[in-house]
């Protein structure tokens, strides 16, 4: 309540990465026994997939293809609209993820778009 511009840049930059990012592929109960590096090392594999969808998804959007591309965004669109101003929670995103797979295989898979 006393810094809500403060509040809305870190729920832009930290909270973000928190949200989509910091899922850590462990079971919870233990991951206080792994080391820091072996976290940061899976923060930056997450970090690098959601990187390559982000280009992915402006590929597409750039494409004949771009009405295809929105509806592929929008479970992360609303992933992150719903939760991100309430929650900076891994979990949330899981629904969204294989989507977020999907649009980097995009970048990795093809040099190319037919048509584009």
């Amino acid at each position: 309540k006393r810094d809500p511009v403060g509040h809305a840049k870190r729920r832009l930059t930290y909270g973000l990465f928190v949200m989509w990012a910091s899922h850590i592929p462990y079971r919870h109960s233990r991951i206080n026994d792994l080391p820091i590096p072996v976290i940061r090392a899976m923060w930056i594999v997450q970090a690098i997939v959601l990187a390559l969808a982000l280009v992915g998804a402006i590929r597409l959007l750039r494409s004949r293809w771009w009405r295809e591309a929105w509806l592929l965004l929008t479970p992360a669109l609303y992933v992150t609209v719903v939760h991100l101003p309430l929650l900076t929670e891994p979990r949330e995103t899981l629904p969204a993820m294989p989507v977020v797979l999907i649009l980097a295989s995009v970048i990795v898979g093809l040099r190319q778009l037919p048509n584009d």
